[in-house]
């Protein structure tokens, strides 16, 4: 977990005696308990245990990768929330030995003119010589990678001339493998098939690839749902209208990240 930033919500105040301490983490999503509890007392190690601590409640098994992304962005959504002006908080978080999600809610502090957020960039072949942009050094990457290496660099700026890098929109959650950024469930669910989530065991190698389409079933039938039992609230509906539910068709994991806010607790078959 990297963090950089400025989250009021979990910052410590000067006077200890004004506030809360450092071992009174602020709980998010279910977690009505504290188990991970930060060593120091900065926001970043505060943010993080309680991102922890979330997820520890959120899942007793591992999840696949479209439900753990919806879980993430769901939590740094509720951490930004009530603080939107004065937050800063951009972060990079492994999951397992492939998988990496970076967020951005991008922000200037008080005073200062720098801009703090989150830029990427997709190196492939062929490979080209970048050059730095505050230091008069460059780099040939055709001498250091070949035809099958493939690089995303995550920086808070641009750190090179004349190279496609791409700003990172407020609120918006990319999880990177292979060197791509993935934003949408069926994508997640592709990733998972191939064998480099956390369980690669999820699904079936004999079931159709969903990132091949656009598969926004599961969505629809959660509106539809929420509609018929008068909860609808259009596309952030998370009204929780039952206490535990059965998802019997439990494989890409697609209906379960649509319906997972809507109930206590959600059991996949």
């Amino acid at each position: 977990f990297a963090h950089n930033g400025e989250v009021p919500k979990f910052t410590q105040p000067k006077n200890p005696q004004s506030g809360c301490g450092t071992t009174e983490v602020p709980m998010l999503g279910r977690c009505t308990e504290l188990i991970y509890l930060p060593v120091g007392d900065t926001d970043s190690e505060a943010v993080f245990c309680a991102m922890l601590n979330a997820l520890r409640a959120e899942f007793t098994t591992l999840p696949t990768l479209p439900v753990l992304y919806e879980a993430i962005q769901r939590l740094s959504c509720e951490i930004v929330r009530g603080d939107e002006k004065e937050t800063i908080f951009n972060f990079l978080l492994g999951c397992g030995q492939f998988t990496m999600f970076a967020f951005s809610w991008p922000g200037a502090r008080e005073g200062s003119k720098v801009w703090n957020g989150l830029h990427y960039l997709v190196r492939t072949p062929p490979f080209k010589t970048a050059t730095l942009k505050d230091v008069d050094y460059a780099v040939d990457f055709n001498e250091t990678n070949d035809d099958n290496d493939r690089v995303a660099i995550i920086a808070t700026k641009p750190l090179t001339h004349l190279e496609n890098w791409k700003e990172m929109e407020r609120g918006q959650l990319l999880m990177f493998d292979n060197g791509l950024p993935y934003s949408r469930p069926y994508e997640c669910a592709g990733i998972e098939r191939r064998g480099r989530g956390l369980s690669s065991r999820a699904f079936p190698s004999s079931e159709i690839c969903p990132y091949k389409y656009a598969y926004n079933i599961p969505k629809l039938l959660r509106r539809l749902t929420c509609k018929a039992l008068g909860k609808d609230q259009g596309d952030d509906c998370s009204a929780v209208w039952a206490e535990r539910a059965v998802d019997l068709g439990c494989g890409a994991g697609l209906s379960g990240a649509q319906f997972r806010q809507c109930v206590g607790h959600l059991t996949g078959v």
